[in-house]
Parts: C-alpha cells; sequence; structure tokens
C-alpha cells in the first residue's frame, strides 16, 4: 500500500507547481485540489495529465475550489441553479475522469439550523449529482467537514441509507477533531462506503499537524487504512520544508507497515 498527497498542501502555489513539488518528493499518488475554473479546462488537463504520466503518477480524486458554495449550488431550493450547476459540475467530473480519478470530494451542505429543502428534496438534489458523476465515470464521495451537514455522523448515515453504492465517502481526520467526532463513528457511518481518509496528525493543542508530529496511534486504524486510499492533507502553514512532507510518509510507513 502507498500514501498518496493533497496537492492543497502547497497551497497558494499554482495546481502544476504543486503536482511538479510532489512529484519531486517521490509522491506516487495524488488528490488534485483545483483552484480555479480555468484549470479545469481540456487544455490544462491535458497539460497535468503528460505531467503526471511522465512520472507514473496515479490521480486518485480531485477537489474542486468551489466546495466553499456547494450548499448554495445545490440545496438553496433554486431549482434553475440546480440544473445549471450540474451541469457545470459535469465538466468537473469528466475532468476528473480524464485525469484517471476514481473520486470527486464533495462538501455538500451547510451545517444550518433549518434546511430551505425537505428531506426528500435534498437527497433529490443530490441523487442528481451523484448519478452526473457516475456518467462521467467517477463517485461522488462526501467528505466529513466540521462547518457542514456531514459534520453529522447520522446525516452520513441517511445518505448510505439512501444512494447505497451512488456516494462515497471521504474520513477527514482533522475535521473529525474540529467537529469533537471520534474518527470511529465517522467510519461507521460510512462504512464499506469509505473510499479515501484524509489523514492528518493532532494532539492537545493543535487540530491539524503533519503525521508523525503529534500524538495520534494510527495503530488504532489499521483495518481502516487497509481498505481506503490514504492522501496525507495538512495546510501549508503545518510545515517548514517540503522535505517533512516526505519524513511524514516516512514516519507512517514505519507505524502502518
Amino acid at each position: 500500500m502507498d500514501i498518496g498527497l493533497s496537492s492543497a498542501v502547497f497551497y497558494p502555489k499554482t495546481t502544476e507547481e504543486a503536482v511538479d513539488t510532489a512529484i519531486d518528493l517521490d509522491f506516487k499518488k495524488l488528490e488534485i485540489f483545483i483552484n480555479s475554473e480555468s484549470e479545469f479546462s481540456d487544455i490544462y488537463i491535458d497539460m497535468l495529465l503528460k505531467r503526471l504520466s511522465e512520472n507514473n503518477v496515479e490521480v486518485v480524486s480531485v477537489h474542486p475550489y468551489t466546495s466553499v458554495i456547494e450548499a448554495m449550488l445545490f440545496f438553496s431550493g433554486y431549482k434553475r441553479r440546480l440544473l445549471e450547476s450540474i451541469e457545470q459540475y459535469e465538466r468537473y467530473f469528466r475532468a476528473a475522469s480524464l485525469l484517471g480519478a476514481k473520486y470527486f470530494v464533495f462538501h455538500g451542505a451547510r451545517n444550518l439550523t433549518a434546511d430551505v429543502l425537505s428531506d426528500e428534496e435534498h437527497f433529490k438534489a443530490y441523487e442528481m449529482l451523484c448519478d452526473a458523476a457516475i456518467r462521467n465515470g467517477v463517485l461522488l464521495c462526501q467528505e466529513n467537514v466540521s462547518w457542514c451537514r456531514s459534520r453529522d455522523p447520522e446525516y452520513l448515515k441517511a445518505l448510505k441509507s439512501v444512494l447505497k453504492d451512488k456516494v462515497g465517502f471521504v474520513l477527514d481526520m482533522k475535521q473529525a477533531c474540529r467537529a469533537g467526532v471520534g474518527i470511529d463513528e465517522y467510519a461507521a457511518a460510512m462504512g464499506e462506503n469509505m473510499k479515501i481518509i484524509h489523514i492528518s496528525d493532532s494532539d492537545n493543542d493543535n487540530t491539524c499537524l503533519l503525521p508523525g508530529y503529534g500524538s495520534q496511534d494510527y495503530k488504532l486504524f489499521l483495518d481502516l487504512f487497509r481498505n481506503s486510499e490514504l492522501i496525507i492533507e495538512v495546510y501549508s502553514t503545518n510545515y517548514d520544508s517540503v522535505q517533512q512532507l516526505k519524513y511524514s510518509k516516512f514516519l507512517l510507513m514505519h507505524q502502518l507497515f
């Protein structure tokens, strides 16, 4: 098993610079965070794919820059915007598929006290988006995010119950820490639909650290790790040198295998 890296760890470097740096660090699996609309264009995707192919790098997943507005795009109750946004995301799904990604990471609905949609309407909109992803050869994967509805394991259970194998999940360890919800709780809710784990570390003072730089005992989650794609995802403020990312991978491999 290999451990991958999210290009988001280098933000605000351009996406191509981030990919090049990950390649230089000898990562062979990547989650690519697309940071602008033009980066979903065929010309840009072709350029990235050439760099990736030349270095035998696999793209596991794609994450869109529009994740912060997905609640407005898909769950506002404004049908015209919903339909146009699904068309927009179909372009994103196609780009992800061209890169060879199996999964597309989704933040989704915000954690609001009241939802403008009924549960039936909410899940119907969600299913339309999942179907669009499947048509384009990728699986939409809901990530647990502390400021979104997905912070609640019961919401994830409901998604899994309604959408079954049309939806996948991403377990993000730093977001679990920020939500105050146990990793085991999220894993139980996601079940066999969990496809990716965003690995980070934490301690009493920090919710996000490089793996191996905090107090997390990863051996507690060996079964989860063996059945999911493992992607290191932290922020650029969580390290001083990019070489620490390579060392973090070494520490993880040593702990897990």
